[in-house]
């Protein structure tokens, strides 16, 4: 083993370390390939007596160290290959189960995260904004940031609430772009609905009933406006204008 104390010195090792490892060495080697179970299958008598000496802690010839090192040497090679598949799984079970936590952790940390989010208002009132322009039909990155008047009027028409003048005049000049099948179906049978309470409210006035029939027309609602024509009297109206509608 002088040589290969000798490599291992010039790796500037100890002699108590290398000799701490030498006799880890061979311990390995008594442990998986000297079993004394098989040793009279596996050890040669001489190097039965080799190790004997080694164990007494009696000098060995130049003759018997070189004898079991080469011994050693073939036994690790034999070792070695079952010994690296067993750590490189050992090492990659660690890495997995690292990795598990790892992933843990992130899911824990998004589903905090998204819960703070989730609670602040202006995050809120994004989402419900994102709900209104999905509901509408309204594509969201044509909208951009969305204007202002955009944001009320689609607020009003989810609240059934009808839009002001200047609301309408946005949605049919600016916000041309955002009045969508379903906006303008939204908003027509709010001014329906409007037009009808304001007749039911006083029966003489029979433009809010035209008006009505109008819009209920406008939201296809051709069925409904009929219907509700059929029920209103046309005697003693003389206003041609009245009668035409």
């Amino acid at each position: 083993m002088t040589e290969g104390k000798a490599l291992l010195l010039q790796a500037k090792v100890t002699d108590k370390d290398l000799d701490t490892f030498e006799s880890k060495l061979l311990n390995l080697c008594q442990q998986y390939f000297l079993d004394p179970l098989k040793s009279d299958l596996l050890i040669p008598s001489r190097l039965k007596d080799i190790i004997k000496k080694y164990e007494e802690k009696q000098s060995l010839s130049k003759f018997e160290e070189v004898y079991i090192h080469e011994y050693m040497l073939r036994s690790l090679s034999g070792f070695l290959p079952d010994f690296q598949k067993k750590i490189r799984h050992k090492v990659e079970l660690e890495r997995v189960a690292e990795e598990k936590i790892r992933q843990e952790k992130l899911r824990l940390e998004a589903i905090e995260k998204q819960k703070l989010l989730e609670s602040d208002p202006v995050y809120i009132a994004k989402q419900k904004e994102k709900a209104l322009l999905k509901k509408y039909d309204i594509n969201e990155y044509l909208s951009g940031a969305s204007p202002t008047e955009l944001s009320e009027i689609l607020n009003k028409l989810e609240n059934e609430t009808r839009l002001s003048q200047d609301e309408a005049v946005w949605l049919n000049t600016i916000g041309k772009k955002f009045f969508t099948a379903k906006v303008r179906h939204k908003f027509h049978r709010l001014e329906a609905n409007y037009y009808l309470q304001e007749y039911a409210k006083n029966t003489k006035n029979i433009w809010n009933a035209i008006n009505a029939s109008s819009q209920l027309r406008k939201c296809k609602e051709s069925v409904e406006a009929e219907e509700f024509l059929e029920k209103i009297s046309t005697n003693g109206i003389k206003d041609k204008k009245l009668l035409s509608a």
